[in-house]
């Protein structure tokens, strides 16, 4: 649940609090997980420090009918989180926390178990789409039922 503060702020059309959208995305090849803030500084929350970049992040629909994805755009990267990208090729886990600026070790909103579905990336930008790795969308049982792989079936 959010706070007070949380609403109002979000609902007030001068904010003197910004909500501020923290990033976490990881991969096992990894050193280091990386930490993205839209921001125009770096800030600290729970022990870790985000590093401030312009980011546009386009939160999921809550309809019930489609799969909930995240459309983010990180602007102003620099060439060691592309050189990480490229270097990788099974999917990246990520979570997307909701923090306000007076007080970003309370977390706010959170989603958490994303998969980055899709990325592209050029000299100056990422943009990547995210989905929640749910049991739902799995599917159950992992084989498909054909004729030439369960023939006693047919």
């Amino acid at each position: 649940m959010v706070s007070n503060t949380f609403k109002k702020q979000m609902f007030d059309p001068h904010s003197d609090d910004p909500f501020l959208l923290l990033l976490i995305m990881r991969h096992d090849s990894w050193a280091t997980d990386q930490f993205l803030v839209n921001n125009n500084e770096d800030i600290v929350s729970n022990g870790n420090t985000f590093i401030g970049l312009p980011m546009t992040v386009k939160l999921p629909q809550e309809d019930g009918e489609t799969v909930p994805t995240v459309q983010i755009e990180i602007d102003n990267v620099s060439i060691d989180l592309i050189d990480e990208i490229r270097s990788i090729t099974s999917p990246i886990q990520a979570e997307v926390y909701g923090v306000l600026s007076s007080n970003p070790d309370i977390i706010e909103t959170e989603l958490k178990e994303l998969e980055i579905s899709n990325i592209e990336y050029n000299a100056s930008k990422i943009t990547a789409t995210l989905v929640l790795n749910s049991f739902l969308s799995q599917n159950i049982p992992p084989e498909n039922y054909s004729p030439s792989l369960f023939p006693g079936l047919f």
